[in-house]
């Protein structure tokens, strides 16, 4: 009898510690990340001119209600007025860059080279070379007239982010007379970091026939303000120097919320145990009244 209590005591303890050591560690929550990526759209820069916005919102008035008439006094108003307020935005256009160069000369079938000085322009040299079999032409001139806005001869904005048109102009050589024209020019890193520029994809486009024609574009240095480039046309008109900007990535942090244990194992342990208890105790009980009958009744 002595032992069956403590074996009974033993299984006690086990089956109501268990969930104790079970629910000790805490279940911490997880965080997993998931990678989104997003490309914002490209916006084309507009200017020429300098532009204002004024917005003016009406006064807010406020009237108050009469006031008593102590001692037979008149009834006293009161009037609150607001004074309007005026918004205005301003938004400042660089303004057109135009420089002009002359050759004295250009050979039928030969290169030659025009030369331009100003930085803003954005453009410091073009070389063309005329087909073979054409006359001689005498004080060739090539004006370039640099743009943030879309040349009034045409409808059609270029595509992607506009860094700048190029409207080029030939005089006392026909344009036919042209076999080729390089163009060399750079881009500012303040507009490529300003505007989230991917360098790879800057080029140069030519206007031609109602429709943007890009041209292959060759990297070819850099330094502390600027990027390179050069591209070939066969012909000189309306330019685009453009580019799309570099794909944007947004991370998002997901909380994986804390998962539930499942109760329903436990509750057969603990119903199994009681169960084996209480068949323990009838056992022992009837054990014990046996005994205690062989003990005081004769056999």
């Amino acid at each position: 009898m002595k032992h069956s209590a403590i074996y009974i005591f033993l299984l006690l303890i086990f089956v109501f510690t268990t969930p104790i050591f079970v629910y000790a560690a805490p279940l911490s929550e997880t965080t997993g990340t998931i990678n989104i990526n997003s490309i914002t759209g490209d916006v084309n820069l507009t200017g020429g001119v300098t532009t204002t916005t004024t917005t003016t919102s009406a006064p807010p008035t406020t009237t108050g209600g009469t006031g008593g008439t102590a001692g037979g006094g008149a009834a006293a108003t009161t009037t609150t007025t607001t004074a309007a307020v005026t918004a205005t935005t301003t938004t400042t256009i660089a303004p057109p860059v135009v420089e002009s160069e002359t050759v004295q000369t250009v050979a039928a079938g030969e290169a030659a080279v025009f030369k331009y000085e100003k930085v803003t322009l954005g453009v410091s040299e073009i070389i063309i070379t005329t087909k073979s079999g054409t006359a001689a032409a005498s004080n060739v001139q090539i004006e370039i007239t640099k743009t943030t806005t879309i040349p009034a001869t045409i409808s059609i904005a270029a595509p992607d982010s506009i860094y700048a048109y190029l409207d080029i102009t030939v005089k006392n050589v026909a344009t036919t007379d042209i076999e080729s024209a390089k163009i060399k020019f750079h881009v500012e890193k303040s507009w490529i970091d300003a505007n989230g520029i991917d360098v790879a994809t800057i080029t140069l486009n030519r206007y031609v026939n109602g429709a943007w024609v890009t041209l292959t574009t060759t990297l070819t240095s850099s330094d502390g303000t600027s990027y390179y480039f050069e591209a070939t046309s066969p012909g000189l008109s309306i330019f685009a120097i453009t580019a799309k900007k570099t794909a944007a990535t947004t991370t998002t942090t997901a909380i994986i919320p804390p998962i539930t244990p499942d109760m329903t194992g436990w509750i057969i342990v603990i119903i199994v145990a009681l169960v084996v208890i209480v068949l323990l105790i009838y056992f022992l009980r009837k054990k014990s009244l046996k005994k205690v009958l062989q003990q005081t009744l004769p056999i």
